[in-house]
């Protein structure tokens, strides 16, 4: 009776400690957007003192951080992170104030504050979700070498983590592509499907890479075609597997297929630059293009903005 009523107690303050941390991350939210800093700072400090719940803590200091920088001090926001991490020696927490400064433009400074996390990965002490960090803030910073260690480890330390080890094993496959290490991205993306033949985000990063270089253009195929036919992710995938299929279609010469397929995409997210470009090759190979045809590609060769995206878009309903 007495290890019930213990057991009851402990998530009866689980419960409350959660419900207390949202709704402080809903009142910092709702003062930071009317511009009441003032009162907002102490709601996030208060969030920062929760140490028992990583994401809490985290929206803390991140809220901190936006208001020293609101306020000009930015110096005084990279400390509120230094801080936390010397506190808790909690890496993934110095990385988020390292994407910060990368972010804000300050790549030497992200450097430097990154030392702590890059020797721990040289120690193999690092853990998985600092791993993930230190692997997308070096790549974008160009640091390929760095970034592909940081992305193994942290594609073996997720290992049975369901979708995020598969986005870790997309980050190495993207790294070694920008490599210029192409059979082993290839092989990267086969050891994915190993595991779960019908990851949609793989089958239709593996259908385009194998077009993009002209490897195995039927396997793609059936691997764009499978994607297509599985519901749109979304975000940055949406209209992805039309693309995929519209190359690999354009790679075969179907062209009136890749017109449609990428036409599709587009409809979908009209940013999409490679889906833009084929189409455009696409619709040079056509025959006896139409008035509309040329009023599309001269939409396509501008960059993408909100105006000439929705000009894209309506210039598709001909399509």
């Amino acid at each position: 009776m007495i290890a019930c009523v213990l057991v009851a107690g402990a998530l009866w303050a689980q419960d409350a400690t959660v419900s207390r941390g949202n709704s402080l991350i809903q009142q910092g939210r709702a003062l930071k957007a009317k511009g009441d800093l003032d009162a907002a700072e102490p709601v996030y400090q208060e969030l920062s003192e929760m140490t028992d719940t990583w994401q809490f803590e985290v929206a803390g200091v991140t809220g901190l951080f936006d208001i020293y920088q609101a306020r000009g001090k930015f110096e005084e926001g990279i400390k509120v992170f230094r801080d936390h991490y010397l506190a808790s020696h909690n890496l993934a927490t110095l990385m988020l104030g390292v994407a910060r400064l990368e972010y804000n433009g300050f790549p030497k400074r992200a450097e430097d504050e990154m030392v702590p996390v890059v020797e721990a990965l040289d120690k193999g002490t690092i853990p998985a979700d600092a791993a993930l960090y230190l692997a997308e803030t070096e790549l974008r910073l160009g640091h390929h070498d760095i970034a592909l260690r940081a992305a193994q480890r942290s594609h073996i330390l997720y290992r049975g983590k369901g979708p995020v080890w598969f986005t870790t094993g997309l980050i190495i496959n993207g790294i070694l592509s920008d490599m210029g290490r192409t059979t082993e991205a290839l092989d990267q993306l086969e050891s994915l499907l190993d595991v779960d033949p019908n990851e949609r985000r793989v089958l239709i990063r593996y259908a385009f890479q194998l077009a993009v270089h002209n490897k195995d253009l039927a396997r793609a195929r059936q691997m764009a075609e499978e994607a297509v036919s599985m519901p749109d992710l979304p975000g940055v995938y949406t209209g992805s597997a039309d693309e995929a299929l519209g190359l690999v279609l354009f790679k075969q010469g179907e062209i009136d297929g890749a017109v449609k397929a990428l036409a599709n995409a587009l409809r979908k997210h009209p940013a999409l630059t490679s889906a833009r470009n084929y189409l455009a090759q696409a619709l040079r190979r056509k025959r006896n293009p139409s008035a509309q045809t040329e009023d599309l590609l001269d939409a396509l060769r501008n960059e993408p903005s909100a105006e000439n995206n929705r000009l894209v878009v309506h210039l598709l309903q001909s399509f």
